[in-house]
């Protein structure tokens, strides 16, 4: 497709094998204006398909709703793989994690899916089954949700992202496993991540800020989960002084920090949530020179093999990187 608009009044739905769908970059857009309940794109059983240089819909500030998401794609009986490339949907600078952006339902070990450029909304929604990886993606709030237990045959995981002023950045539920080696965020005005249920979660974080504005000083939320969260090299920032953990009662979850750094940031955590630290550093003051040198939790644990799955989980991600972005590397090494 040219540059342009293309105003569509009914779902377009892409299926079949071997070719390439798409535009000119984020210049060719495709405009939904049909019935609010359906979806822009639907994908069924692609079968080496490409999605690539597409803007989806609303990029930017839109005051409500029109429609469902930009693209949605259905789980699969029979082997399927897609590559999206260039995609551009709904999600920078915008606070509405639920809405438009593509979309991933019901997934299944059938469906392999190579997300190599996004930016926008992603919702991974009963999809943990499938093998999902991102190279690189911008903007906008990851979802992951629906899954029941952990699966024994998918991988959820995203290597470069970055993120700004999206609310939250990141939010899980259900049972959630994923896996994101360069996660940078910044400017998050409320939460930066909220976690319920239970599950793992990996993140490389190359940077997190949390932004305390108007007030808000939540960086990370627990609702009822259990379960761990890993962060490897992680920097932590502040906006003004203060990086606040909040958990309800029911939370059980262990933090394990291996390798981070937190800079110039107080250091705040409900006591539902327990540490283990290794390698890990409080730099700066939180207010002033006058204030009292940082420190972290005054109760944690320092256990190196508690970190062992965090470590399986980014060498996990680097199999996958060889899979699917070096397949005849990685054919020799198997």
């Amino acid at each position: 497709l040219p540059r342009g608009i293309y105003k569509i009044t009914d779902t377009l739905q892409i299926t079949g094998k071997d070719y390439y769908f798409g535009g000119c970059g984020a210049g060719s857009r495709i405009e939904f204006t049909g019935s609010p309940d359906k979806n822009a794109i639907e994908v069924r059983d692609p079968d080496h398909l490409t999605i690539e240089n597409l803007t989806i819909g609303y990029t930017w500030h839109v005051e409500s709703q029109r429609y469902q998401g930009d693209i949605v794609q259905f789980g699969s009986n029979k082997p399927s793989y897609i590559t999206y490339y260039g995609i551009f949907c709904y999600g920078k600078y915008c606070v509405n994690a639920d809405w438009y952006g593509i979309r991933f339902k019901n997934l299944t070990k059938n469906d392999r899916v190579h997300a190599k450029y996004i930016e926008g909304n992603i919702v991974i929604d009963n999809s943990a089954d499938a093998e999902i990886l991102s190279n690189c993606s911008f903007e906008g709030t990851l979802t992951v949700k629906g899954a029941k237990k952990k699966s024994d045959t998918g991988f959820i995981g995203l290597m470069t992202r970055l993120v700004t002023k999206s609310v939250p950045c990141l939010q899980t539920s259900d049972s959630a496993y994923v896996t994101l080696s360069d996660f940078y965020m910044e400017q998050s005005p409320k939460e930066n991540f909220i976690f319920s249920g239970s599950g793992r979660i990996s993140l490389g974080l190359a940077k997190f800020q949390k932004t305390d504005r108007d007030g808000h000083t939540i960086a990370i939320r627990f609702d009822n989960y259990k379960g761990s969260i890993g962060f490897l090299s992680g920097q932590f920032y502040r906006h003004k002084q203060i990086i606040k953990y909040v958990a309800d009662a029911k939370t059980d979850v262990m933090m394990n920090l291996l390798g981070c750094c937190f800079y110039s940031s107080q250091f705040k955590a409900d006591k539902e949530i327990k540490f283990n630290m290794v390698g890990t550093t409080f730099y700066g003051k939180a207010t002033g020179d006058s204030a009292e040198k940082l420190k972290g939790p005054d109760d944690y644990e320092s256990n190196p093999k508690a970190m062992v799955p965090l470590l399986d989980d980014f060498r996990r991600l680097g199999e996958y990187d060889m899979k699917y972005n070096y397949p005849e590397i990685y054919s020799k090494l198997k």
